[in-house]
């Protein structure tokens, strides 16, 4: 979601850290709940909208990783109980803003919270154990043992060509695997979802990396169904499931 920012001067006690907009009625925050910069975290109204914020906080000194975290932070924590659409990092307001200053904001809430409310994001990332794989495509691919066989010990320039064919030869056995592996996962996981989001893959040893938007009363049965399917796939792959999350891949657009 774009940020918006209104107000380039210093932050002062008049400017409002902005986390994400909430839904007007809900439990309240979780206790000792800490925000960017060290300062407490309330909901309060922004311009008609209901606001997860932190008062007070310094521009200048703002922007470290600790911030990026407690910005997450906050957000997750608030979304194991109440329905809220993020924002983006870095979202300053002015409390003097002028009318329609917060347009886009709004907008945005608007946009999203029907699809998101009573919903949280759980994220699901999958990677193979490189051992147990090489060794599935070891047995697999008849040319890819003759060359693991062929280059093992060998200088570098001496069967360089050789090597690089083998690389490539396990990349594509690894897409291959990802590919029928992934289809399996997303067919056992996505019943239990509202919606999902399949990331790009970035590396050969990943499987799937997914973000799921899963009822909150859900999350539970999500939880229980990752963990049989890694114990399925009995130590070629680890699964790693961060959340509950606010549900960051589930509003704004590009």
């Amino acid at each position: 979601m774009s940020a918006v920012r209104t107000g380039e001067a210093r932050a002062t006690q008049a400017d409002t850290y902005v986390y994400g907009l909430l839904a007007a009625r809900g439990p309240a925050l979780p206790g000792s709940l800490t925000g960017v910069g060290g300062r407490d975290v309330e909901v309060t109204t922004l311009d008609g909208c209901h606001a997860l914020v932190s008062e007070g906080v310094d521009r200048d000194a703002f922007g470290l990783p600790a911030d990026l975290l407690a910005h997450s932070h906050v957000l997750d924590e608030v979304a194991r109980t109440r329905t809220v659409v993020p924002v983006a990092f870095g979202t300053f307001v002015a409390r003097d803003a002028g009318p329609g200053s917060l347009d886009r904001l709004r907008e945005a809430f608007d946009a999203a919270v029907g699809r998101v409310d009573g919903a949280v994001q759980l994220t699901l990332t999958v990677r193979y154990r490189e051992d147990v794989a090489l060794t599935e495509l070891v047995h697999e691919d008849p040319r890819i043992a003759r060359l693991r066989q062929e280059t093992a010990g060998t200088p570098d320039p001496a069967f360089r060509a050789a090597k690089l064919r083998l690389g490539e030869l396990v990349v594509q056995g690894l897409d291959r695997k990802a590919e029928a592996d992934a289809a399996r996962i997303l067919d056992d996981l996505r019943p239990l979802t509202r919606e999902t989001v399949v990331r790009d893959r970035r590396q050969a040893d990943e499987v799937v990396e997914l973000a799921a938007l899963v009822d909150r009363d859900g999350a539970e049965a999500f939880e229980a169904a990752c963990d049989r399917l890694a114990g399925a796939f009995g130590g070629r792959a680890t699964f790693r499931l961060l959340g509950p999350q606010a549900p960051y891949d589930f509003v704004g657009g590009p």
